[in-house]
């Protein structure tokens, strides 16, 4: 079979317009037995399908959606990719970022209020968990071969497992509590489980979906967990940066969260240094000194040396990609679309 030509701007407009809410709507009234134009319903709409529309409907990079169509296509999916199945991981991530922002209660996301200071924590704590389990409905639905449905539900099981150990890492990971040797172990244990499972899972699902063959899936996979690690690198540095504008400028670094930053500089600083940068951070974060201050001593330290990790990183997960694919046609619109996330990172 030729490999699709399609490229990734058709991608990117293809996913825009299959809106997962949309999706996550049309397929809860018959599963709940319930009458959209009933008061039940309508309860229904402003306790549930609010709060998840109010996320939902916030512009994102879409990322992981794209990512699963580009995975189908490079696996070798035949027509196009199934509407549902970048509304898996859509769907997934959206519900995360709910809960994600109770656990820190963040007061922005995407430029707004977050849901649950918009809605009340139980009805975002409500909301987020419902889209994890609406997600793995729509796995039900795609009228898959009943041996990749159950492995995409395996698959999905065990990157929901993952993803929780990662954020009970990261609520746990209070960098003045770690000690300095092993900080850099600590982070890249969580950013594995959090972020690096939740994009290799991305990957997988669109590979395991076409009916791949297992090198491939395992490839994409591979390339799924390396990337997703990278993109959590580019995140961190973009708090770092402060490109970030409102409430989330130096979230992380306020919050002493443990993440890349700190590990960076873990393995470069002295122990004396190490202790200076606890000492900066307590007055961060007991507001007697600015975090701007110390953004830019750690970004002096380690930007650089982050930029270099991402780059390497990155490049050799695309050496793996091409071996495992060979010289797909995707391949090179994929990588100016890699670009253009670092720049939005930071």
């Amino acid at each position: 079979m030729n490999p699709p030509t399609t490229n990734l701007a058709a991608l990117e407009r293809a996913t825009e317009a299959r809106d997962a809410m949309a999706i996550a709507m049309e397929r809860l009234w018959p599963a709940i037995g319930i009458e959209r134009d009933t008061p039940q319903g309508r309860a229904v709409e402003s306790a549930l399908l609010d709060p998840a529309r109010s996320m939902l409907d916030r512009a994102g990079k879409r990322f992981r959606g794209h990512l699963v169509e580009l995975c189908w296509q490079l696996a070798g999916g035949e027509g196009r990719c199934p509407d549902a199945l970048p509304a898996v991981i859509e769907v997934i991530h959206a519900g995360s970022l709910i809960i994600d922002d109770i656990e820190d209660d963040s007061c922005e996301r995407r430029g707004a209020p977050t849901v649950h200071r918009l809605f009340g924590t139980p009805l975002a704590l409500n909301a987020g968990n419902w889209m994890y389990f609406q997600a793995l409905d729509f796995v039900r639905e795609l009228d898959l071969e009943p041996r990749i449905e159950l492995e995409l539900h395996r698959r999905l099981g065990r990157m929901l497992v993952q993803g929780h150990s990662g954020q009970a890492l990261d609520i746990d990971a209070d960098i003045a509590r770690l000690p300095q040797p092993s900080v850099a172990e600590h982070v890249a244990h969580l950013s594995r489980l959090k972020t690096g499972s939740f994009v290799g899972l991305a990957a997988a699902v669109g590979a395991v979906a076409a009916d791949a063959p297992r090198r491939v899936i395992d490839g994409v996979e591979a390339f799924g967990l390396a990337l997703g690690g990278g993109l959590q690198m580019l995140d961190d540095l973009g708090n770092l940066v402060g490109r970030r504008q409102g409430a989330k400028r130096y979230e992380d670094l306020r919050a002493g969260r443990a993440n890349w930053i700190w590990a960076w500089f873990a393995e470069v600083a002295s122990p004396t240094e190490w202790r200076d940068a606890m000492t900066h951070l307590i007055g961060v974060r007991t507001g007697t000194l600015e975090a701007e201050g110390l953004a830019v001593e750690l970004l002096e330290r380690v930007g650089l040396h982050g930029r270099q990790r991402v780059n390497r990183l990155l490049a050799s997960a695309f050496d793996e990609l091409r071996a495992t694919t060979g010289p797909h046609p995707l391949l090179a619109a994929f990588r100016s679309e890699i670009e253009r996330l670092e720049n939005s990172y930071v």
